[in-house]
Order: structure tokens, then sequence, then C-alpha cells
């Protein structure tokens, strides 16, 4: 079947059918690898720079990585399936669930929105686990954080979607970042009717998932702060018990 289709219309059915963990695959392996080489200690975490320089331009550098994995990934077929049978009409009908109504988008909408809403949940990832190794200096607990993380996702949008609109839990999964990871719910696909929670949205993870990114880097750089003071506070104790 797949074989038939235009580019537009293969590319916005395959986000929808492969698994979210696939696409956050790259932000995974690229977070995971740049951890790795932290905590194996280089001269790159001696150079003088402040912590938000280190940390921003480390996840900036790693979320892109982790695009042009994925771009690399879909292109190819994409390709192929636009040589074959053309780009296809952009405005080709998506429908799915969403807030308990029926949403009528666009193949192109889909597409344009999943793009921008799947790199933030990309830099979501990079940062999140980023700030795990910052805060923990362990690739163990990384590795732990991202498996937590994409099970913990996929926990938060079955919940989502089987919450009632009015209950506290649908307004609060709303607000959770991880209930946007699985990006083809929140914009739709080609060929598959999903169902997403209520007020789950591509303006709502938008939203919450830039929202997000630096309280997590604030929230680490804190982190940081009281165990570099805890550290010196026991040094200097050393020291006058030394003396």
């Amino acid at each position: 079947m797949s074989t038939r289709m235009p580019g537009s219309f293969y590319l916005s059915f395959v986000f929808g059918v492969a698994p979210f963990a696939f696409w956050l695959a790259p932000a995974c392996v690229t977070a995971l690898l740049i951890a790795r080489y932290r905590c194996r200690g280089s001269l790159i975490q001696q150079a003088p720079v402040s912590f938000t320089v280190e940390l921003g331009a480390g996840c900036v550098v790693a979320s892109a990585i982790a695009l042009v994995m994925l771009a690399l990934v879909v292109i190819p077929g994409t390709a192929y399936a636009t040589m074959r049978n053309g780009v296809g009409e952009m405005g080709y009908p998506v429908v799915f669930i969403q807030s308990g109504g029926v949403v009528a988008t666009t193949v192109a909408s889909a597409l344009m929105s999943g793009a921008g809403v799947q790199a933030l949940a990309s830099a979501f990832v990079v940062v999140f686990l980023a700030c795990i190794e910052r805060a923990t200096r362990s690739f163990r607990s990384v590795c732990v954080a991202a498996a937590a993380t994409l099970a913990l996702a996929a926990l938060a949008v079955n919940a989502s979607a089987l919450a009632p609109a009015d209950s506290i839990a649908s307004v609060a999964l709303g607000w959770l970042p991880l209930t946007y990871l699985d990006v083809a719910r929140v914009v739709g696909a080609a060929g598959y009717g999903f169902i997403s929670g209520c007020g789950v949205s591509a303006f709502a993870a938008c939203i919450v998932l830039a929202v997000f990114l630096p309280v997590m880097v604030a929230a680490t750089y804190m982190v940081v702060r009281v165990q570099r003071a805890r550290s010196l506070r026991v040094r200097d104790a050393s020291c006058v018990i030394r003396i």
C-alpha cells in the first residue's frame, strides 16, 4: 500500500504508523552519547564558560544532530515515493478525534505542525537528559531517565485519552510535557484516526514544551549550585579539622 502513496501522504502515513519512541530515538541516542562522553571526563568540561552557556550550547548542538539523524531516516523513503508517485495533494484531509470532538485538517497542516512539535519534543528529551547528567554526573542515571521518559510518556498519552474531559487528571496531564511526546496523536496523520486527550493540541504542545525547556535548565542550575556549595562547605570543614 505504501508503495502507491505520493510523497506527502507517505510521510504523514509513516509519521502515524511508527511508534513515537522511534521519532525520539535520535534525541535519546544523541543525548546518551554526549552524556557518556562527558561522564568519562574531557578537557571541554574545564573550559572557562558559564554553566548556562555550556549546557545551552550542548543542548542546541545535540538537538540539531538529532533532527539531522531523523531527517536522514525519513528522506530516502519520502524521496522515493515522491519520484514514483509525485508529491500528492497537500490538501488531502486528515481526520482524528481531539478533546472529544472531530478535528479535520490537511496533510500539509499536519506535516508542518508535526515538524514543529517534533523538534520541540526532541529538544525536550535532549535537555531533560542533559540536565539529569549535569545533576547526577552518572551515565547510568541518564540511561534510566531515558527509558523512564519513554515509558511514562506512553502512560501519559493513554491516560490523557482516557481521562474525563472535566477531571483534574485531564487538566494536569494537559500541562505535562510527556503528554505531547507522541506527536502524531497531537497533530494527526494520514490514514489514522487517532484519539488524543482533552486540551491536547499542537498549540498547547508548543507552549508546554517551550516553557519547560528553560525551567529544566534553571532547576538544574540551582541543583548544581547547591551541590557545589555543599562540597565547598565539606572541604572547608575538613581543612579546619586538619588545622
